[in-house]
């Protein structure tokens, strides 16, 4: 990649490297210029220590194969010309796009080169002093991550070997959409107007460009530089607008960071349970049914000499990670989730330097204050830490969740983030401070409200919905259930509530889903958390609406709020007939009622349905968790 030494400046914080402007996204610099983040082969070339940028996260980056995870560098001025200080003046690689200009005054349309490095570029066509040269709005992306420039000439023509050469001229007759834009060649006078190419875009240009041979994706990656070979691409194009939402989904993995200690020394005893000797003997003890404490000891009385060394504690934790993998099989690592929901579920307090969880409620140790909602635990954490990791990202198509394919996953993120990914065993990621609640809610009662009111038209509703999407080749999570989407629905109701109380914005907060088994027990919980990004973390504003009167009082709201929607009827029987938001996956939620930001959602807003925590009509044959928890 073949960057110039002086680049444009663009002032970003590290965190925005991750997301939203991690590589291959598109930024707009103080002049107005779009510049996309270069790739991450550079990134640290004039680095004097590394060190100083290593985080410690060993599950991700157990996880994500690298040796490696690394904040992003930062930019250090040194005033004094004598002393040079370690790590100074570390920039991030920007190149201009996209790469076609129109001029201010006479509406030309300019090929530029992506490393033209002022800010003002002049027009060679009117060579107006005081005309600007602006990026046209438009491009093409496919969903492999590639995006280029729109093809302006070859479309207006309607052939891909365009032989007219005349000046192509952008013209707008009054206003800023699409529709009122058109492109004319000045030697040929063609004419075109832009309308409907964000809409039908990729049909549009396959029927003009593919009269003779199929149009494809150009396989470009711009933000590698124009040295490197384009791949070969057999997807459509659609042509979109460059700052449109779509152009860019980074795939981001985050993880709440845990004190687990000996990391190293659990995968020496992985290592040591996978021999065959051993997992013979572990393998014939669980079919004997014997408990893991068993297990452990007496592997560790055969083996004393290798195992003394380690704790009990350590050895069960290894044994839990090996057993998991053996039923996940295909996956090396195990589930960042279940190892969280251990540490958050927890009856002790847990005072650790970077996590602490205070037990505010437990129903099982006789405290009935929240039984009326069928909770079993509420947990205060008035300190953690989230670690959030770049591993690639996604155009045109929300990214899917990594637990369908990790490896395939993994593999081609990198392949978007690296130009010699072989060469690299590191991946971009920034630690943020914050603290929340975590809520559990009684898994007897969920299993007792599901197979009493399984046959209702709301449950079979939502179990349509979810086998439509799958018949349609949509990718749904095996662990989206009735039991899901309860609990995803309420953690968004809580969010809102929430937001009114704690002066924290809805962005700010995010929710995490435990949802599902977990070594045989099954989970049915939700963290809400913030993460600021700031060394000395939040001020507490969550946590203490996480004490048990002001959790009453929130469920209240919330089951008094999600009873109607300003929407409703509408939403409620557009989600009861088809299905309604992204996919038609929710069932009674809209913008109206049950979303929240985009980025504080797991889920992208989707797996929903208001009517299982509280709904205003009247149904014999079925009734909502909270008022089904009242008969209780």
């Amino acid at each position: 990649m073949n960057y110039k030494s002086k680049e444009a400046v663009i002032p970003l914080r590290r965190s925005e490297l991750i997301t939203p402007n991690g590589v291959g996204a598109l930024n707009t610099n103080i002049d107005g210029i779009n510049m996309m983040t270069g790739a991450l082969d550079i990134w640290f070339k004039q680095v004097d220590d590394i060190s100083e940028f290593v985080i410690e996260e060993e599950r991700l980056r157990h996880l994500l194969n690298v040796q490696e995870l690394r904040l992003p560098p930062d930019y250090r001025e040194n005033y004094d010309k004598y002393n040079k200080n370690a790590n100074e003046k570390l920039t991030i690689p920007f190149v201009r796009f996209p790469n076609y200009y129109y001029c201010s005054s006479c509406r030309v349309l300019t090929r530029k080169n992506g490393f033209e490095k002022d800010s003002k570029i002049t027009c060679t066509s009117c060579n107006n002093k005081f005309a600007k040269l602006i990026q046209v709005p438009l491009v093409v992306a496919c969903e492999n991550g590639h995006i280029d420039d729109f093809p302006w000439r070859e479309w207006l023509h309607g052939e891909l070997e365009c032989e007219c050469e005349g000046d192509l001229v952008l013209k707008s007759t009054g206003g800023a959409t699409l529709s009122t834009m058109k492109v004319a060649c000045n030697k040929c006078h063609k004419e075109k107007s832009l309308r409907g190419l964000t809409t039908n875009g990729a049909e549009i240009l396959s029927q003009t460009l593919g009269k003779e041979s199929i149009y494809t994706c150009s396989g470009r990656k711009p933000w590698f530089g124009e040295a490197i070979e384009k791949e070969e691409c057999n997807c459509k194009p659609q042509p979109i607008l460059k700052n449109s939402n779509n152009a860019y989904y980074p795939q981001v993995l985050n993880a709440i960071y845990l004190p687990i200690i000996a990391f190293q020394d659990i995968e020496r005893i992985l290592a040591f349970f996978n021999s065959k000797h051993i997992r013979e003997i572990i393998e014939s003890f669980t079919e004997y049914k014997m408990s893991d404490e068993i297990i452990v000891t007496e592997v560790k009385r055969r083996h004393s000499s290798q195992l003394s060394k380690y704790s009990d504690e350590l050895m069960l934790k290894a044994l839990s990670i090996y057993k998991e993998n053996q039923v996940l099989k295909r996956k090396k690592v195990y589930n960042l989730k279940l190892e969280e929901y251990v540490y958050l579920s927890r009856n002790e307090l847990l005072d650790e330097k970077d996590l602490k969880v205070v037990p505010e409620y437990n129903y099982f140790n006789g405290d009935e204050s929240l039984r009326k909602y069928g909770l079993s635990k509420v947990n205060l954490i008035p300190k953690l830490i989230e670690t959030r990791v770049l591993y690639g990202f996604n155009r045109l198509v929300a990214p899917v969740n990594l637990a369908h394919n990790p490896e395939k996953m993994i593999k081609e993120g990198k392949r978007n983030l690296f130009i010699n990914p072989e060469q690299h065993s590191w991946l971009p990621a920034y630690q943020v401070y914050g603290e929340g609640i975590f809520i559990e809610l009684r898994e007897d009662l969920i299993l007792e409200w599901i197979e009493k009111y399984r046959h209702s038209k709301r449950f079979q509703q939502a179990e349509k919905r979810l086998n439509n999407a799958k018949a349609n080749g949509i990718e749904v999570s095996e662990k989206v259930d009735i039991k899901f989407i309860l609990i995803h629905t309420l953690a968004h109701l809580f969010i809102q509530e929430v937001v009114i109380s704690s002066g924290y914005s809805s962005s700010s907060l995010k929710e995490r889903i435990y949802c599902g088994e977990n070594n045989g027990k099954q989970m049915s919980g939700f963290l809400i958390y913030t993460a600021a990004g700031d060394s000395e973390g939040t001020m507490g504003g969550l946590v203490r609406l996480g004490k048990k009167e002001n959790i009453d009082r929130i469920l209240n709201k919330i089951i008094q709020s999600a009873m109607w929607c300003s929407s409703d009827p509408v939403c409620n029987e557009a989600g009861m007939s088809r299905g309604q938001g992204r996919d038609y996956l929710n069932g009674a939620a809209c913008h109206n009622c049950a979303y929240i930001s985009e980025i504080s959602c797991e889920e992208f807003n989707k797996y929903l349905d208001r009517g299982m925590i509280s709904i205003y009509e009247q149904d014999q044959e079925y009734k909502s968790f909270f008022e089904y928890v009242k008969t209780k």
